[in-house]
């Protein structure tokens, strides 16, 4: 019995340090977000997060705009951004299982990725896919003239 009194007794101990630790930790922690540092380090972290977000919906609305333009004959070269020809691919998974059975064996565990790859550049003929092509816009990186 004095064993296991010896051994409620540690574990009390054990917890009271842990919350001891977990105390110390939260004022450490409340201490750390009251400093200079930490507060830019977060203004900067909300800026950095601000400006990710709005360059990814400008780029989408530059994206739609040009394919748009693209799609009605409007579309006229500039710096920066250039229109290639896409390719989208309609597809029913079942379908190509089953076709896959007769004429294409090495897609049966499909690798998705790779059979529309293929069906896109052509190397399936008569796979149940629908290839449709269209304009895509693809921005260049560097956009740096505009910012002059």
């Amino acid at each position: 019995m004095s064993q296991m009194t010896d051994l409620l007794v540690e574990l009390a101990r054990a917890r009271d340090m842990a919350q001891g630790a977990v105390a110390d930790l939260k004022a450490a922690s409340d201490a750390l977000e009251q400093s200079a540092e930490y507060q830019a380090a977060t203004k900067a972290r909300d800026a950095l997060n601000f400006a990710k977000s709005h360059a990814d919906l400008v780029t989408q609305a530059v994206r739609e705009t040009a394919e748009g333009l693209a799609a009605r004959g409007q579309w006229e070269e500039l710096d920066g951004i250039q229109l290639v020809q896409g390719t989208d691919l309609a597809w029913n998974e079942q379908t190509v299982r089953i076709w896959c059975l007769d004429w294409a064996k090495c897609f049966l565990v499909v690798d998705t990725k790779a059979f529309l790859k293929a069906a896109a550049s052509g190397l399936l003929p008569g796979a149940p896919v629908e290839i449709t092509k269209k304009p895509q816009a693809r921005i260049a990186s560097d956009l740096s003239a505009y910012l002059k």
